[in-house]
């Protein structure tokens, strides 16, 4: 009986394992993340057909952890702790002015937007290995024999501008014009990038000559336009010219710190551009119960930006260009029917 109540070595070491687990539940980690956003709009109509708005927020995230790891669940024979915090602001305001007017046939819509967006994050952390006492967790680094400190800033802003004039007449020519200027803080010299769009629509199915076949053709829609989009999608201060700590030796087995140009600067990067052209139509049969899509789209992609790095035996340090061109053609058509 006393052998029925005895564990095996295989027993033993599974509810260790358990145990184990358990404490790493109990002690191993915590995790604190705050995220909240807040935005408030408001519209004012000035006289009448236009109109303010204005919507202004923020959104404030903190993400705070905090790590321990005991002597039992390591294999190398030592333990460690650390604590993690990284906040981030971020302010967003635009503001839209906006002048809407019918006379005749004609229909007028305009608008003039401004935005200004702004982005702030810093972090730190803490680490320690071959903690003395381990029953104070993660609380006191100075326990630990080895200890690591670390902090961060990054910020970036940008501001935008956006023209837009939408015309209709008598529901068949619609044009849309609109132009937007970027401002990026990632970029030094070249901060502007300028994008302006133009669309021209003729809806054929109001022309009085198509009302002999209105019962089989109910929408004729033929449209074109071409755009041109931006892309900052790079890190702040990439284009700065940016040093690393390294370690060297002078004729010794003891390492000298010092610093090696990692980055360099480029500050002629400008903004990535896409342009595209699209020309199409679409069309509706029998009251819309038959509808068609048609398009062809040429879009062309320049100056993209891209990382490269020079030979090793020149240091191989890394730096951003301007460089490459992305083509991309091709058509996309669509058919629906409802046959209920």
């Amino acid at each position: 009986q006393s052998r029925k109540n005895e564990l095996s070595d295989k027993e033993k070491s599974t509810l260790e394992d358990m145990k184990i687990v358990q404490e790493m539940y109990a002690r191993g980690f915590e995790f604190v993340k705050i995220d909240i956003y807040r935005s408030k709009a408001n519209r004012f109509q000035i006289v009448d057909g236009l109109t303010f708005t204005t919507s202004n927020g923020i959104d404030y995230y903190n993400n705070t952890s905090y790590g321990f790891s005991p002597l039992k669940i390591n294999s190398n024979g030592s333990n460690s702790m650390s604590n993690n915090n990284q906040q981030r602001v971020l302010l967003q305001s635009s503001n839209n002015f906006t002048y809407d007017n019918t006379w005749n046939e004609h229909h007028l819509t305009a608008t003039a937007v401004w935005e200004a967006t702004k982005s702030d994050t810093r972090s730190m952390g803490i680490s320690g290995q071959n903690i003395q006492v381990e029953s104070v967790g993660w609380w006191n680094v100075a326990n630990a024999l080895t200890r690591n400190a670390s902090n961060g800033y990054s910020d970036w802003s940008m501001l935008s501008g956006v023209g837009r004039v939408i015309y209709n007449y008598d529901n068949r020519y619609m044009f849309t014009g609109t132009f937007r200027a970027d401002g990026s803080s990632r970029f030094t010299n070249n901060k502007w990038g300028y994008f302006p769009s133009v669309a021209f629509a003729w809806t054929a199915s109001n022309e009085k000559f198509m009302e002999k076949v209105s019962h089989i053709i109910s929408n004729l829609k033929l449209r074109t336009s071409y755009g041109v989009i931006g892309n900052q999608d790079i890190a702040p201060y990439s284009t700065l010219a940016l040093m690393s700590q390294t370690t060297t030796y002078f004729g010794s087995n003891t390492g000298v710190t010092g610093y090696w140009a990692n980055t360099l600067a480029t500050p002629d990067i400008k903004w990535e551009k896409t342009n595209q052209f699209d020309i199409g139509f679409d069309l509706g049969l029998w009251d819309n119960r038959l509808t068609l899509s048609f398009d062809y789209f040429d879009k062309r992609t320049t100056d993209a930006l891209l990382s490269t790095s020079l030979p090793n035996y020149l240091g191989g340090t890394s730096y951003l260009i301007n460089a490459g061109e992305v083509s991309n053609k091709g058509i996309d058509f669509t058919i629906s029917a409802d046959v209920f």
